[in-house]
């Protein structure tokens, strides 16, 4: 199958992923325990402080980059893999700032099958000959609208060998 194929199928789960994560975290409270249902219930009780309204604000930021840099990578927009990969980082930099997550069982199987999938995604944009497509040397390859060149296995082989 086709990289570039696989990876617009990749990026379009784990957009729907994201998507029913948001969607699961709002009606997850009946699978909870009562006292993690009261914990839940207190925190979205209290009043909205600058320093929390300054952290929902910032995750703003980060999930704009987020889609920007998934709807690049599916149409391979050459800063789109930095872009998905530090919206990731700094999505990762704000858990540490909030208070503990809970999640029910449902919520945590799509967060898991989330991770697997970006995992899936990065190893693609950096690890096979797609990478080429947001390297460097993109700009020449998105001109000429081909297929990316196989870098040689070994330079000095490529340099002797006779042309024709």
């Amino acid at each position: 199958m086709n990289l570039i194929r696989v990876l617009r199928i990749l990026v379009l789960c784990e957009l729907g992923l994201v998507a029913a994560e948001v969607v699961a975290l709002f009606w997850q409270e009946p699978y909870l325990p009562p006292l993690l249902q009261e914990y839940l219930a207190s925190d979205l009780d209290s009043p909205l402080s600058p320093a929390r309204f300054l952290y929902v604000l910032g995750g703003l930021v980060p999930f704009a980059g987020f889609l920007i840099g998934s709807i690049g990578l599916m149409s391979l927009w050459r800063p789109a893999r930095e872009l998905f990969l530090t919206s990731l980082i700094v999505f990762e930099l704000l858990g540490l700032l909030s208070r503990p997550q809970i999640f029910a069982p449902p919520v945590a199987v799509l967060d898991t099958a989330n991770s697997m999938v970006v995992g899936a995604i990065l190893a693609i944009t950096y690890f096979t000959d797609l990478r080429m497509y947001f390297g460097f040397r993109a700009k020449n390859v998105h001109e000429r609208n081909e297929k990316p060149p196989n870098p040689p296995l070994n330079p000095t082989v490529a340099k002797s060998a006779p042309a024709g």
